[in-house]
Parts: C-alpha cells; structure tokens; sequence
C-alpha cells in the first residue's frame, strides 16, 4: 500500500507525501529482508509515518494541497531508525 501512495504522490506532484511514503517503504524493506529487526522505536516511527499520510491526505482531500506539515524530521528519523 505504502508503495502505491509513494508512486501516486509523485505522479501527483505532492512532494512531501511522497517522502514519506519513500522513506517509510525503505525502512519496512529493510525489515522485510532482514536487515533490522523490529523494536519499539521503529514501530513508533512507522505509526508517527501513518499519522502524517492520514494528516495529508485530510489536507488533501479538504484544501487540495498537502497542508503546512515540515516532513523533514519524519524522514529523517524513518531513514535513520
């Protein structure tokens, strides 16, 4: 699903939805293939990761634009996590 955001934001041109969706899919492909294991922390981030895509698409839905959300710090510690 998250996928499937990313490559729609793009084509949408909703840049911050798109990199968050970017990040977090990397972080659970990093899961997936068994570079990292789960812990609270990444769980956190990912549920943070959840809370801003719901967050955006509001705005989207509402106003048509992504809203006045920063996505740096969320990508940032979906990247590092």
């Amino acid at each position: 699903t998250i996928h499937t955001l990313k490559g729609t934001a793009s084509f949408l041109g909703f840049t911050k939805l798109e990199s968050i969706a970017h990040a977090g899919e990397n972080l659970l492909a990093r899961l997936r293939n068994g570079e990292m294991t789960l812990t609270p922390g990444i769980v956190s981030a990912l549920l943070t990761m959840v809370d801003a895509v719901r967050e955006i698409l509001a705005a989207i839905e509402a106003h048509g634009d992504e809203g006045a959300m920063d996505p740096s710090a969320l990508v940032s510690r979906l990247n590092t996590t």
